[in-house]
């Protein structure tokens, strides 16, 4: 038998969909939560991100005879991390990263364990032509993900004052609480309520009505696919300011979600762009990046479609598939 392990398996968590998505492209891999000890496995996949790590049973793993790989969605090589670092790399064949600088910073930290590191990309979304047509009399500036205060909704309408031509344009914002726990389920609350706060103090000081600067889309879960639709149905560019944990190395499967919609996708520079930097606007500040899409100095990439098919979900099942 051949185990897909996804521990979050079922749950509103963002490996979970990558675990599901990527299965469909694993002909003869069965997708589960846990290890069965009545079942003798011939290869084991292991979704793995420190926050899902109390729920695999890694005793159970170091037993197994099967062919073991390990995706590792971050690495981080703080103190903090280190016994999970050392346990997984130690018991795994392979270990998969998703970006090259997430594999540079382990063999930093882990230089004996080098031979076993891979890069395999985050897959793409794929691209969908929905034959929406956009009719509006002003431009809109699309940004999404969960309500934490690392995501940039704050800087970007703060830019958004500060650039004077930038009225006419309005942002769309879409958000959601994380109601994974009670701890950020309220800290996302408490900032998309400072967000609303800050959205009609800058109405106020120019005399316009809120929702002539922004509008929030408050929503709890949708899949990738609805996201997607939604971006390309009421934005014409879109922005990615999350700023990265320090210390903390991972892909983003949100800017790969933004650059599916095949709109222009504006982001800040960070490891976030390091493997999709030639596909879109990256600057510095969100300010540079407000003013450039102000300005119009840019241009559509043409690369986004040829990019997204060399990474397709089968694609890169595929790769993970040779690893056996």
């Amino acid at each position: 038998m051949n185990l897909h392990l996804s521990p979050s398996m079922g749950q509103q968590c963002g490996i979970s969909a990558y675990a599901d998505k990527l299965n469909k492209f694993m002909p003869g891999w069965t997708l589960g939560s846990k290890f069965n000890n009545t079942e003798v496995y011939d290869s084991v996949l292991v979704e793995h991100e420190y926050g899902l790590d109390k729920l695999i049973d890694w005793d159970e793993f170091a037993v197994l005879k099967a062919k073991k790989v390990i995706i590792q969605h971050a690495f981080s090589p703080l103190k903090q991390y280190a016994a999970i670092n050392a346990r997984l790399m130690e018991r795994a064949d392979k270990v998969v990263f998703l970006t090259n600088l997430c594999k540079i910073e382990a063999c930093k930290a882990f230089p004996q364990f080098a031979t076993k590191y891979e890069v395999i990309s985050h897959y793409m979304e794929p691209m969908v032509d929905h034959g929406i047509v956009q009719q509006r009399d002003h431009r809109v500036i699309g940004i999404h993900g969960f309500g934490f205060p690392r995501n940039g909704f704050l800087q970007l309408l703060d830019a958004m004052d500060l650039v004077s031509k930038a009225f006419g344009t309005r942002v769309y914002i879409m958000s959601s609480v994380n109601s994974f726990n009670r701890t950020a389920e309220r800290e996302t609350s408490i900032h998309i309520d400072k967000i609303r706060r800050r959205i009609w103090t800058i109405a106020e000081k120019h005399g316009v009505e809120p929702d002539s600067i922004a509008t929030i889309n408050l929503h709890y879960y949708e899949t990738k696919e609805e996201v997607i639709r939604e971006l390309m149905e009421n934005c014409d560019a879109l922005f990615h300011l999350t700023k990265p944990t320090p210390q903390y190395f991972n892909a983003s499967g949100s800017i790969r979600t933004l650059l599916a919609t095949g709109l222009p996708v504006f982001a800040l520079d960070s490891i976030f762009t390091e493997d999709v930097k030639g596909l879109c606007v990256v600057k510095p500040t969100v300010k540079d990046l407000v003013e450039t899409f102000i300005a119009g100095n840019y241009s559509k990439n043409s690369n986004v479609k040829e990019f997204t098919e060399a990474n397709s979900t089968a694609k890169i099942a595929e790769k993970i598939l040779a690893l056996f």
